[in-house]
C-alpha cells in the first residue's frame, strides 16, 4: 500500500443494492482492511446494512431517505467530525483497479489543494470532465488527454476531495440538487473559490449503466421527483452557479434552456403515451 500520514476514508452512497454495494466494499477492503469506509444508506430494505456488519473497517451512516446528494453530505459530515483529511466520494456501481486508492494519494501529493478526478469509460464514452467557455459557457467535453487535465466539473462517481475544500464552500447543496447537479454545482462552487478538478487519464474506472427513473416520473413530478432529469431546482441552481447568477443564465444560458426545453418535450410525449 501507498505509504501516507494523512487520514483518508471511503464515502460511499447506496440504497438496496446488496450486490453492487458489497462488491464494491469486499474489493476495497481486500486492498486495505483497515481503510476506513463509510456507507451512507438510504433506507435499504434488502439487507444491505446487515451484510456489512462483518466488515470491520466500515461504518454504517443512517441517510433516510436521502438522495445522493444529502446521502453524501451525511458521511461527509461524519468525516470531516472525524477529522478525516482526504475524503474519497465514491459510487458502488463502478469496477476499478486494486490501486486505486494509492493512485489518487499520489496524485494528491502533487496536487494537494485540488479535486481528483479520475479517467472515466462510461457506457456512452470515454469522459474525463467538462470545460465551460465565453460569455455563454458553451460546454467543452473532454474525453481524451495525454496528461492530467484541469476541467471545471467531472462525475461525482470517484473524487478525492481535501477536508479543506469543505471548510471553506461547505457541503453538497442538498436542498436544491438532491441528486442531479449535486457533484456539477459543487465543483463549480470549489473552481470559484481556487479548488480545481484535476481529471487524471490515468486512474481508470468504468461506470455501469446509470439508473433510468422514468417509470417512477408522471406528469405530476416530471420537475420535482429527486431523480427526474428535468429536476427544476436542480437545473436553476446549474445555471446560476454557472453563470453567477440567475438573471445572467436567463440572458446568456438559452442554448442550455433551450436543450432543457427540448428534452422535455419528447419525455412530455413519452410519458402522455406511455401504456
Amino acid at each position: 500500500m501507498y505509504s501516507f500520514e494523512k487520514k483518508i476514508c471511503v464515502i460511499i452512497p447506496t440504497h438496496n443494492r446488496l450486490k453492487t454495494t458489497l462488491k464494491c466494499v469486499t474489493t476495497l477492503s481486500s486492498i486495505d482492511s483497515q481503510l476506513p469506509i463509510i456507507i451512507c444508506d438510504s433506507n435499504s430494505t434488502d439487507g444491505t446494512v446487515d451484510s456489512l456488519s462483518k466488515f470491520s473497517n466500515v461504518t454504517v451512516v443512517p441517510a433516510f431517505d436521502n438522495w445522493w446528494t444529502g446521502a453524501c453530505n451525511l458521511g461527509i459530515d461524519y468525516a470531516l467530525t472525524n477529522k478525516f483529511d482526504l475524503l474519497v466520494i465514491l459510487n458502488d456501481d463502478i469496477d476499478f483497479n486494486s490501486n486505486l486508492i494509492d493512485l489518487l494519494l499520489e496524485k494528491h501529493e502533487q496536487y494537494p489543494e485540488h479535486i481528483i478526478s479520475a479517467y472515466q469509460d462510461t457506457p456512452t464514452g470515454p469522459f474525463l470532465g467538462y470545460n465551460y467557455h465565453g460569455l455563454l459557457k458553451t460546454q467543452e467535453l473532454i474525453s481524451v488527454s495525454s496528461s492530467d487535465v484541469f476541467v471545471d466539473s467531472s462525475n461525482g462517481c470517484c473524487l478525492l476531495v481535501p477536508s479543506h475544500v469543505f471548510y471553506t464552500i461547505g457541503l453538497l447543496d442538498a436542498v436544491n440538487c438532491p441528486h442531479l447537479y449535486g457533484d456539477t454545482v459543487f465543483q463549480l462552487k470549489a473552481m470559484k473559490s481556487g479548488f480545481k478538478t484535476i481529471a487524471i487519464p490515468t486512474i481508470l474506472i468504468k461506470q455501469h449503466e446509470s439508473t433510468d427513473y422514468t417509470s417512477r416520473i408522471n406528469l405530476n413530478t416530471i420537475f420535482t421527483f429527486p431523480g427526474s432529469p428535468f429536476h427544476l431546482r436542480s437545473f436553476l441552481k446549474f445555471g446560476q452557479v454557472l453563470f453567477n447568477g440567475k438573471i445572467l443564465f436567463f440572458l446568456f444560458g438559452f442554448k442550455y434552456i433551450f436543450s432543457y426545453i427540448r428534452a422535455l418535450v419528447s419525455l412530455f410525449f413519452i410519458l402522455v403515451f406511455r401504456p
